[in-house]
């Protein structure tokens, strides 16, 4: 389960749920998956708005950072300037 899905389960922030995690050692399986379509479509909407941070687009996706960045770099997506 992705961790924004757990924290909105448990009624807490994203933060105490990662820092929780840490705390009794828990770890995300690791491996290598296949995205999905949806996944990717979710990816090319959230990655070119800056405004929101890039383990934020991780946790939504129940990806790691550098999984997050590398697909972007793949699919050629560039973060966005948000207007002053």
């Amino acid at each position: 389960m992705k961790n924004f899905d757990i924290a909105e389960k448990l009624g807490r922030t994203l933060e105490a749920v990662k820092f929780k995690a840490r705390t009794l050692g828990l770890k995300k399986a690791e491996g290598h998956f296949l995205w999905t379509d949806a996944q990717v479509k979710l990816l090319k909407k959230l990655f070119t708005n800056r405004k929101i941070r890039v383990d934020e687009i991780a946790d939504r996706l129940g990806r790691g950072v550098k999984a997050v960045r590398n697909k972007a770099i793949e699919l050629g997506l560039k973060r966005r300037k948000h207007p002053r």
